[in-house]
């Protein structure tokens, strides 16, 4: 089964939220494990980086090790208060959509808890160390996959080659506006896309031939190192091939109606859907798991749709619940679920940030009060502030102690995480790397000032540390942090004024603002800002989206006006090839000068939070978009 979040994979993007069971058992995932049943075993192996090459980092998972063999039957029931809609793998969105294509698609690889990639329908993950991978002279590249044979539809038509190739022209199709198109196009031809809807036939970057059923080879004309991620799964050509693409576009195929006729790849089959109310799977006899060599070990997984979230806390609470797992809860529910049954908490691909605007001629309006002056173009205060944030009083004052705080600009696990030691609380260590870089403290008015004469005297182009931080003005949590990290500050001397904004001012497009617009991001209106990116799981090349510096500009993403040789030269790196080993070593080059020269400030990472009865077995956080349902083939039912 396949955890890919394929909607997200085009670009990384700023995030706004938009049986009986036991109680008080509490897991977290990749953080801390607090629990001494089966699935601890599950949790304690997610945070695991064993040593090697990026070749071994990318599929050293531990999973098969922790799996736990069960007995087949049962129905579980999975409780959401946000509806699935899109039942076409390509299509789906974050939530059900995605929880449901995990159950029910499967595909050449699949992403693990512990973040690392594991053959699914292929019989292993093609490389360049295992010769799957082939770099030519010109850059163009070969991959050569070996799809494990006797797979089956689940209404019993052979699933081949063919059905991914099909899957290809599908996705590449210009009228198939809604599929994803990066990586199965080159640059030139992405671009040409964009701006008119069409494709030409040497726009096309991936080209998949079939020399036999199990063996496929795919030709990329340019190097595309996420190649891992493109046809994540396939589409039956039995079925969709005679829908035309506009009526795909539409839903149809994957209609409500049309569900039980559908051909699925993955454990579970669709049985039936009431919109609204309940959405029925059954086990797919033809399903082959990897792993086990069988089908799934539950008879029934179904979908309960809950109008909010308190109702359906409420149920689980109760003394014989409905259901027996309840998804799609964040961090923000944690308190609401203290004390009730198992809860199990994951990473999202969520995470708070404080962004920090690198221009030394355009930031914050506060710009003339201090001589056209921009104080985080200065690696000093950026690294200082850095020093002086307490997490821990954030995450009592503001999480009460249940948030995932972190330094690092990548999650645990991730198989190219190769995080610098983190730099942790330390005032004093800020205020010596102020004074050392030329910032002097006015006792009398207790203010930082620039002092380049050095005569501790405010005068000439000095100019005081005051500036400004930007929030969304409906986003309570993110400004309770902007005040912790204030009141931090201004016991070094520098002066954070927090300015609160709505969402479209913050992060309006650079048509739709102006240089006048306080706060925007887009323009570069703001000294430091508060928010969240999202960003596809075990993607590299999201990165240089938001801070190489060809990036900076009407179009681009880095809106922090990151400008670093170091951070360019391994970006790019990391861009332009397809060798896990190269791109494994340049992504340790970008997290240490991540680090080094303070890109921005992580915060914490965002949590996936489930609750689930302690009677299922084999239930692991996955921060992909599968979520929990990441391996629901291998879910069980303990007596």
């Amino acid at each position: 089964m396949n955890s890919f979040g394929v909607a997200s994979r085009d670009h990384i993007r700023l995030f706004e939220r938009t049986g009986r069971v036991r109680r008080s058992l509490v897991i977290l995932i990749g953080t801390v494990v607090a629990l001494a049943t089966p699935t601890a075993a599950l949790a304690q192996g997610a945070a695991s980086s064993p040593a090697g090459t990026g070749s071994d980092q990318l599929i050293a998972t531990t999973y098969p090790s922790r799996f736990l063999p069960g007995t087949r039957g049962g129905t579980v029931k999975a409780a959401s208060y946000l509806e699935a809609t899109q039942f076409n793998p390509y299509y789906a969105n974050f939530g059900s959509d995605a929880h449901v294509r995990a159950a029910t698609s499967g595909g050449l690889v699949t992403i693990t808890d512990d973040l690392r990639y594991a053959p699914d329908e292929a019989k292993s993950v093609p490389t360049i160390a295992n010769g799957g991978v082939v770099v030519q002279t010109d850059g163009s590249s070969t991959v050569t996959w070996h799809v494990r044979s006797g797979l089956q539809w689940s209404d019993g038509r052979a699933l081949t080659c063919e059905d991914y190739r099909f899957t290809a022209a599908w996705i590449t199709d210009p009228a198939n506006a809604l599929a994803p198109k990066m990586g199965y196009l080159t640059q030139a031809g992405l671009a040409h896309y964009q701006l008119t809807g069409e494709i030409a036939p040497e726009d096309i970057n991936l080209h998949v031939t079939c020399p036999t059923p199990t063996k496929m080879v795919w030709s990329l004309a340019e190097p595309f190192t996420d190649y891992l991620s493109l046809l994540p799964y396939p589409l039956p050509k039995h079925y969709l091939a005679a829908i035309p693409i506009a009526d795909s576009v539409n839903g149809e195929g994957y209609l409500p109606a049309e569900l039980p006729d559908v051909p699925v790849s993955g454990p579970f089959l669709f049985v039936s859907d009431v919109p609204g109310a309940e959405l029925d799977l059954a086990r797919d006899p033809r399903y082959q798991d990897h792993l086990t060599g069988g089908t799934a070990y539950l008879a029934h997984l179904d979908f309960l749709w809950y109008p909010d979230i308190a109702s359906m806390i409420a149920d689980y609470a109760s003394a014989t619940p409905p259901f027996d797992v309840a998804l799609d809860l964040t961090e923000v529910d944690r308190a609401s679920v203290a004390g009730l049954h198992k809860v199990v908490v994951g990473l999202s691909p969520i995470q708070e940030r404080l962004g920090l605007n690198w221009s030394p001629t355009h930031c914050a309006g506060l710009q003339g009060a201090r001589g056209g002056a921009c104080p985080l173009s200065d690696p000093a205060m950026r690294e200082a502030i850095a020093y002086d944030i307490d997490r821990d009083t954030i995450n009592a004052d503001v999480y009460g102690g249940l948030g995932t705080m972190t330094e690092s600009i990548t999650r645990p696990g991730e198989w190219y995480s190769a995080p610098p030691p983190a730099r942790g609380y330390d005032p004093v260590k800020a205020m010596t790397i102020l004074t050392d870089a030329g910032w002097f403290l006015d006792t009398s008015r207790n203010v930082l000032f620039r002092d380049f004469n050095g005569n501790q005297v405010k005068d000439g182009a000095d100019y005081d540390a005051v500036i400004r931080a930007c929030a969304r003005n409906d986003y309570p949590s993110r400004v309770a942090v902007l005040k912790d990290i204030a009141t931090s500050l201004r016991n070094l001397g520098i002066l954070m004024r927090i300015r609160q904004v709505d969402s479209f001012q913050l992060f309006g497009s650079w048509q739709d603002a102006t240089r006048r617009t306080v706060c925007n991001l887009s323009r570069g209106n703001y000294d430091v800002a508060a928010f969240a990116y999202v960003s596809p799981i075990d993607d590299p090349t999201a990165y240089l989206s938001i801070y190489g510096s060809s990036r900076i500009g009407p179009f681009g993403g880095n809106y922090g006006r990151v400008r670093s040789t170091t951070i360019d030269t391994a970006l790019t790196t990391v861009s332009a090839n397809v060798d896990v080993d190269t791109v494994y070593a340049a992504m340790g080059t970008f997290q240490d000068a991540f680090q080094a020269e303070t890109a921005d400030i992580p915060l914490s990472n965002r949590q996936n939070v489930s609750l689930v009865n302690p009677a299922l077995r084999n239930i692991s956080a996955n921060a992909t978009g599968a979520g929990l349902l990441w391996n629901a083939q291998h879910w069980w039912i303990a007596p």
